[in-house]
């Protein structure tokens, strides 16, 4: 199975072809995954592990500001309680993971929360030692120029 998309991720105004490549599902349904990026002819891969299931996982560009190069962003649901993503940048030569989180919300979503033309990534997390909904708290993340640090608010 198969899932593409098309962007120039490197600046040089050439899209680059990415595809999201899965194995023949196992005998309970997993699949292992790798993230390919073709670039002027030449391919590039980064192997993402077991555990993948195609049906629950997404192939998405994500643009995060003016002057960011745009990211290649792998979803994926853990059930009906979970949501992990994996975030990588192309150098044009190499894919590089810049971020691996979850939420157990399940809630990820992208916001420029101090307006700064910018957008965070928020990962809503709940806290099942007290009130699941009530004590939710966030995770932040931003990008500082090399990979997306945790921010503490």
């Amino acid at each position: 199975m198969l899932f593409s998309k098309s962007m120039d991720l490197d600046g040089d105004k050439n899209p680059e072809q990415i595809s999201l490549i899965f194995s023949d599902k196992d005998e309970i349904g997993n699949c292992r995954a790798s993230l390919e990026v073709v670039s002027k002819n030449k391919s590039f891969s980064e192997y993402l592990g077991d555990w993948f299931y195609p049906d629950f996982t997404r192939l998405d560009i994500l643009t995060i500001g003016q002057n960011i190069k745009p990211f290649i962003v792998v979803d994926s649901a853990g059930g009906a309680h979970s949501e992990s993503r994996r975030v990588y940048s192309f150098k044009g030569n190499e894919i590089i993971e810049v971020l691996s989180t979850y939420s157990d919300a399940p809630s990820i979503t992208e916001v420029d929360l101090d307006n700064d033309g910018t957008k965070e990534i928020v990962c809503k997390m709940r806290n099942y030692d007290k009130d699941p909904i009530a004590d939710s708290y966030e995770k932040i993340y931003k990008w500082n120029g090399e990979r997306f640090a945790e921010i503490k608010r």
